[in-house]
C-alpha cells in the first residue's frame, strides 16, 4: 500500500482524517512464432476515512505511534486482453468496480518536521466488501456463479512510508513540543 498523503486536521490525537491509494496488478504472457497473448489485470484503490492515533513513545523529533485506521475504499479492477495470431490482432477491456469498508491497526515511527511528518508504518488492514461489479451495469457481478463472486479483498500486512500535513500547525521553522 503507497500511503501518499495523509491529512490531519487538528493536533488532537483522536480526530484525523486520511487519504490513501492502493495498486496492484497481474500479467498473464505466453509468445510463440505464431503469435502472442497477455492478460493483464491492473487494481487500483482510494482509500480514505478515519486516522486514530496514540503516541507510545517519543524521543525528541522522533514518535513510535499505535493507529488505527477506519475508512472506505473504491477499487477499479481494470481487464485487459492482447491476441495476436500471425497478422490477426484482437483486444479488449473491461472495467469493474468494487466498494468495501476497511480497519487497518498498527504502529508508526514517524520523524516531526516544523510542517510535515514523515513516517513509516507496519499494519495489518482488514476489509469488507461489495463484489466487483461491470462498469455501468451492478447487475452484471464478476464470478463463476453467484455463490462464488470476486471481491476485492484488500486484506493483509501493510508496510509504507507516510507524508502528514496538519492544517493549522504553524510554520515556525522549528520544531516545538
Amino acid at each position: 500500500m503507497l500511503n501518499a498523503y495523509k491529512a490531519k486536521y487538528n493536533e488532537d490525537p483522536i480526530n484525523k482524517v486520511y487519504l490513501g491509494y492502493v495498486t496492484t496488478g497481474g500479467r498473464i504472457s505466453l509468445v510463440d512464432y505464431s503469435g502472442k497473448y497477455n492478460f493483464d489485470m491492473l487494481l487500483n484503490g482510494f482509500q480514505g476515512g478515519f486516522h486514530m492515533e496514540t503516541p507510545l513513545k517519543s524521543h525528541q523529533k522522533i514518535e513510535l505511534i499505535g493507529y488505527i485506521d477506519l475508512g472506505v475504499t473504491t477499487t477499479m479492477l481494470n481487464i485487459k486482453e492482447y491476441l495476436k495470431l500471425y497478422d490477426e490482432e484482437s483486444e479488449q477491456s473491461q472495467l469493474f468496480f468494487g466498494y468495501g469498508f476497511d480497519f487497518q491497526a498498527g504502529l508508526e515511527l514517524c520523524y516531526k518536521l516544523p510542517v510535515v511528518d514523515i513516517g513509516c508504518y507496519l499494519g495489518y488492514e482488514q476489509d469488507f466488501s461489495t463484489p466487483f461489479y461491470l462498469d455501468g451495469n451492478y447487475e452484471a457481478q464478476l464470478g463463476t456463479s453467484q455463490d462464488d463472486l470476486v471481491h476485492p479483498g484488500w486484506a493483509g500486512l501493510r508496510t509504507g512510508i507516510s507524508l502528514m500535513y496538519t492544517f493549522g500547525r504553524k510554520n515556525t521553522g522549528t520544531y516545538q513540543e
